[in-house]
Parts: structure tokens; C-alpha cells; sequence
């Protein structure tokens, strides 16, 4: 088998071959997770313009002090005694 030639005769499912197809060279991560079936998570976000940036390249969540502070073990607390 001639190296490099692998991919092209491994059985491909339709999954795998749309990363194939559409990833290369210069793509960004966001795409790759995306066509498989990834969320895409940009944590830390905190302010606006970060949003902003974030979510318009692709980010699926993110999470981070501008949407508001952690909340400490007391509110975990309460939210394990909560009755489902």
C-alpha cells in the first residue's frame, strides 16, 4: 500500500466522508466538531465582545463570569435537596 493512500481506501461511512471532505487545512475546530456531531464549548467568556466573537465563529455554549458569578456549594446544596 502506497503511504498516504490509506485513507482514500479505507471504507468511508457517509459520516466520514463529509469530514473528509469539508475539513482541511485552515479549518477551524468549530467546524470539525460540528460535522461530528460535537458541541463546540468556548468557557471563560466574559464580556460581551467575547460573546459576541464566540458565538458568531461557531460556539455552541459559552459559559463564564458575564453571564454571572459561579455559584458557591451552598446553592449546590440546595439545588441536591430540591425534590424531583
Amino acid at each position: 500500500m502506497v503511504p498516504g493512500r490509506a485513507v482514500a481506501q479505507m471504507h468511508l461511512t457517509e459520516r466520514s466522508r463529509r469530514v473528509r471532505d469539508k475539513v482541511g487545512p485552515g479549518q477551524p475546530a468549530d467546524t470539525l466538531a460540528h460535522l461530528l456531531d460535537l458541541s463546540v464549548v468556548s468557557e471563560g467568556v466574559e464580556t460581551e465582545q467575547q460573546y459576541r466573537v464566540l458565538a458568531a465563529l461557531g460556539s455552541d455554549f459559552c459559559p463564564g463570569s458575564y453571564f454571572g458569578r459561579p455559584d458557591g456549594a451552598t446553592m449546590l446544596n440546595r439545588f441536591a435537596a430540591t425534590p424531583t
